[in-house]
């Protein structure tokens, strides 16, 4: 017998064997998780790293640590089952790739009662970094939590990994986005990702490849240039909720995609996504569509909310997942023996390399979209249309997938409110008369219309340019949701997903009721616009520059009832300092937009607005100096934030303003002062003439003064 075909037997006896031994959960861990991983309270062998202090012929104690993380990694048994757990602690430093993180990470078996903990010791996730890749292989139990790993490259990729949990932590790829993924995941069951933030990465800041059971909650996933994330390749049994999705290229998540047939794992071989529920994500910033599932069966998308997304194409899409055998069939791995092993078993695929025109369709098969608000701002739309569904396509006969396949089967999209571009948008199906055509019950141009509100309400949240996503007004008292209807399951020979399309919470982690407005929150809110605040005379007023490019003040002035910004005749630069007192902000306030506004004068000179660059603001809680009154150092002292925000150079009226950023903004003090330094960007304009606009201050007439606007809610 040749080698090949007894491999390809082999690997067919090896998948029967798995289809009757499916993975059996355990009591405490439910299939449906509505919140964090448990991790129990198990007994921990206690080991420490100091990347500074340490010493690897150290006991690994507290007071006696070892130097490298490769030292207390080697120091758990390989290859064993664990019946004490360990946590290895990383005391707050940085970690060298070559030096002290492994190279490879591999076969270490905790259990739930006996797990393995790599735990930061700092008091925040950016104290304690590895410079390096996390690469692992073929473990079980193994927890992360509070560690940056930085790279230039992939931060981290786990193979064969069983209970996988990342809890706050900073994932990035370089600022260049060097690497292809964030975070890879493959093959793999029961993995959680919780409260981290996963950026940088040049194709998919997380990229789930043949992974089945966990959760991706509470997460920052963004600045890639595929999709913020998908899940594909047969991955099942997830819920991705609560995540904050932004700044990517293909789309913000998709369920399904393209897989080599050789990568999925058994039963799993068929659609590339199984019970896949994603609900409560706000998802904005993305080039193309801000969701989408290709190839994915029993898919809810519900509760989302999805701003500035499609630009390039499309809002929503539900298209083909594509399936190939990649390698080269004349120098094949072993591995690629899986693509005609999978056919075997009744998978759906090929053995045939993909040339770009010959890949299987998969279908889709119940996908829920319900009750997602979906809000492109005036001046942004998608580039066609609304939704991108596929008219039905071939497929060889020899590749056991559906012939034809389709995409809208029990397809149902119900509840949306949709504001994208001009009424003539077109819906995305007018020109493909087999995709939700007429006769579809569940699809169709008009129950699309009927049952959902497309670009007949616009949606109003209370500042999405500032990320912040909370309705606000009446119109999601006007807008129909609808029930989501649960899942039936008819795949024989794989375990039953969770049949409960329930989304009992928002992404505030709020009760749901009965009447759900659309998108991610449950609650609107009511914003407040706090009565204006005006600069406190004893405390602001003008500083100049001691001497030409010394950058300390000088002289300065508090009394008089306007201040200067620009220079003087020695090409010194003027700067102002504004005192605003916002203690009566209540201390729970959310701060959702600050305005800063000052009045001109007059003018000497020259106008600064054309000759020295933007007019700009830092800003400081309390003061800038050493107390709250004016001082000449005032002109030099650090700040909270530099260049918080510009003002606009063209006034209205008299009045210029600057709107303060959501970074920004948590420098407004809820229980003091708050104070801004106006300054132009360039210090002067070396013309030994005094060029500077005079604005009032807080001496002058009340209505004449800085004002400082505050809009808030309390939650």
């Amino acid at each position: 017998m040749r080698a090949a075909n007894f491999l390809t037997l082999f690997i067919v006896a090896i998948l029967l064997f798995s289809l009757a031994c499916q993975p059996v959960l355990a009591a405490s861990e439910p299939l449906n998780f509505s919140g964090d991983y448990s991790t129990g309270s198990p007994t921990l062998t206690e080991l420490w790293v100091d990347p500074v202090h340490g010493n690897n012929a150290n006991s690994g104690a507290f007071d006696s640590p070892v130097r490298t993380l490769i030292e207390a990694w080697g120091r758990i048994p390989q290859g064993v089952t664990l019946t004490t757990g360990v946590r290895i602690n990383l005391k707050p430093g940085n970690y060298p790739a070559v030096t002290s993180i492994p190279n490879y990470w591999e076969a270490r078996y905790g259990t739930f009662a006996a797990p393995i903990f790599i735990q930061g010791a700092g008091t925040a996730p950016g104290q304690v970094v590895l410079q390096g890749n996390v690469n692992i292989y073929d473990v079980r139990y193994l927890y992360f939590d509070n560690l940056s790993i930085i790279n230039t490259g992939d931060p981290f990729h786990c193979e064969l990994c069983n209970h996988l949990l990342l809890r706050n932590m900073i994932f990035n790829g370089g600022a260049q986005n060097d690497a292809q993924e964030g975070v890879k995941v493959n093959q793999s069951q029961y993995v959680y990702i919780e409260n981290s933030d996963i950026s940088h990465a040049w194709d998919n800041a997380i990229d789930f490849v043949a992974v089945q059971y966990g959760h991706v909650i509470k997460n920052h996933i963004h600045d890639s240039g595929d999709w913020c994330e998908y899940a594909k390749g047969g991955s099942a049994y997830l819920r991705v909720e609560g995540n904050e999705f932004y700044n990517c290229g293909t789309g913000g998540f998709t369920a399904g995609q393209g897989t080599g047939f050789q990568f999925m794992t058994a039963p799993w071989i068929q659609y590339e996504a199984y019970d896949i529920k994603v609900v409560n994500n706000i998802i904005h910033d993305t080039d193309g569509a801000g969701l989408g599932v290709n190839g994915g069966y029993n898919i809810l998308m519900a509760y989302n909310t999805l701003y500035r997304v499609g630009q390039r194409d499309h809002v929503i899409e539900v298209v083909f997942g594509q399936r190939s055998c990649d390698g080269d069939p004349a120098n094949p791995e072993p591995v690629r023996a899986n693509c005609q092993a999978y056919l075997d078993a009744g998978g759906w695929g090929t053995t045939v390399l993909d040339d770009g025109s010959n890949e299987i369709q998969i279908p889709n098969k119940n996908v829920y979209i319900y009750n997602n608000a979906v809000y492109n701002p005036a001046g942004y739309h998608s580039a066609w249309q609304h939704f991108a569904i596929y008219e039905p396509r071939a497929n060889p006969a020899s590749s056991h997938a559906p012939n034809p396949a389709v995409t809208d089967d029990n397809l149902q999209i119900r509840g949306n409110v949709i504001w994208n571009g001009s009424a003539s948008m077109p819906l995305g199906i007018e020109d493909t008369p087999d995709a939700c055509a007429a006769g579809n019950p569940t699809c169709n141009e008009s129950q699309l219309r009927a049952d959902n509100a497309i670009n007949a309400l616009q949606p109003q949240f209370v500042n999405p340019a500032g990320s912040e996503f909370h309705p606000t007004g009446d119109w999601v008292n006007t807008v129909a949701t609808y029930a989501i209807p649960d899942f039936g399951w008819d795949l024989a020979g794989l375990p039953a997903g969770d049949a409960s399309n329930a989304v009992p919470v928002d992404f505030a982690g709020t009760s749901r009721t009965a009447t759900n407005p659309p998108g991610a929150y449950f609650n609107g809110i009511n914003v407040i616009t706090a009565p204006a605040y005006t600069s406190l005379a004893a405390q602001d007023g003008w500083v100049l520059e001691s001497g030409e490019k010394s950058n300390k003040g000088g002289s300065f002035n508090s009394n008089a009832t306007t201040f200067r910004l620009g220079d003087d005749a020695a090409n010194r630069q003027y700067r102002a300092i504004l005192h605003f007192d916002t203690s009566d902000l209540p201390d729970t306030a959310v701060i959702t937009g600050v305005t800063l506004r000052i009045m001109k004068q007059s003018q000497a000179g020259t106008n600064p607005f054309g000759t020295h660059g933007a007019l700009r603001a830092d800003v400081r809680q309390a003061f800038f100096g050493p107390a709250a009154a004016l001082a000449a150092s005032d002109f030099q002292a650090g700040s909270g934030n530099t260049a918080v925000t510009s003002f606009g150079a063209a006034p209205a009226g008299k009045w210029y303003s600057a709107v303060l950023g959501g970074a920004a903004q948590v420098f407004i003090n809820r229980t003091g002062s708050t104070q801004f330094r106006l300054r132009f960007t360039l210090d002067d304009n070396n013309d030994h003439g005094a060029d500077y606009v005079t604005f009032y201050s807080g001496n002058a007439a009340t209505a004449n003064r800085p004002q400082l606007i505050v809009q808030y809610y309390v939650p």
